[in-house]
């Protein structure tokens, strides 16, 4: 894609070339045949340049659009997955469940046994960061039933000290079986979201919206615009143009054939039309 940029660039450059040495040759009133001729050599190179830009467009376009129905799949899986904890959650204890009563039980034998239980020490790492990132967590074991103490840091609840099935049916009670990528802490369905660009894990206080699309966004795949305190997606984020210097949203701006600055329309001094679309030839920068 950026070598058809630069070859379409450079045919533009020597079809202005041309047309100029046309004009001096008309006024001197020599023959332009010659020129004529590479003026129209240099226009088909234009246009050959431009479908094959349009094609490569295309082909980015499908293989994003790709890649945003798999995202949709993904996301639909992971939602029809917390409905259907929801739909137990929902259900309650089953009839069949049995609850026995002081009146159904009785004690033949009393007898002291030991529940062995284990300190098991867990680091969480975030190995995706520069730096990298890691937690600690002290998990105290129960070997007979397999249960711990794990709780949600969203909602606080402890859901491991009961039997796990059990904890499922508590309409109060989340599973904390997510962990957010830029905090490392626990977290249950309620209180985690997922990034529409890159699908990472991200609490409720590590992710953001975008201001114009309103996706779903992770802390690292957010733009916080520190002028207006706002916040895009990188497809949406301001841009500073390059002849004038203010802000302007990114299909305001276009690129110059020339010097390659993004400018706005104002900045755009020589503008032409390729096919019915006008582009910059010369900016501010380069005129």
């Amino acid at each position: 894609m950026e070598t058809e940029n630069q070859k379409l660039d450079e045919t533009i450059v020597r079809l202005e070339t041309f047309q100029a040495e046309k004009r001096a040759r008309d006024a001197e009133g020599k023959s332009t045949k010659a020129t004529e001729r590479s003026i129209e050599s240099s226009g088909n190179k234009i246009t050959r340049h431009e479908e094959k830009i349009r094609e490569l467009r295309d082909q980015i376009k499908e293989a994003e659009s790709q890649r945003q129905d798999l995202m949709k799949e993904q996301q639909a899986a992971y939602e029809e997955f917390h409905k259907a904890i929801e739909r137990l959650k929902s259900k309650g204890v089953p009839q069949d469940f049995l609850r026995p009563g002081k009146a159904d039980i009785s004690i033949s034998e009393k007898a002291i046994y030991w529940i062995p239980r284990l300190l098991v020490p867990v680091t969480i790492k975030n190995d995706s960061v520069e730096e990298g990132s890691e937690k600690q967590l002290l998990i105290n074991l129960n070997l007979y039933n397999g249960n711990s103490d794990i709780s949600c840091d969203g909602c606080g609840t402890e859901i491991s000290t009961e039997n796990y099935y059990q904890s499922l049916l508590e309409a109060e009670i989340s599973p904390p079986t997510f962990i957010c990528l830029e905090c490392l802490k626990t977290f249950c369905s309620e209180h985690i979201t997922f990034c529409d660009l890159c699908s990472k894990r991200a609490c409720l206080d590590h992710a953001d919206e975008c201001g114009v699309c309103h996706r779903t966004l992770c802390g690292n795949c957010l733009v916080h615009d520190v002028n207006t305190n706002e916040i895009y997606c990188p497809e949406h984020t301001p841009k500073l143009c390059g002849g004038c210097g203010k802000s302007f949203a990114p299909d305001l701006l276009s690129m110059c054939k020339k010097c390659e600055s993004l400018v706005c329309d104002a900045c755009g001094r020589v503008k032409v039309k390729i096919k019915n679309e006008e582009v910059v030839a010369r900016c501010v920068n380069c005129s």
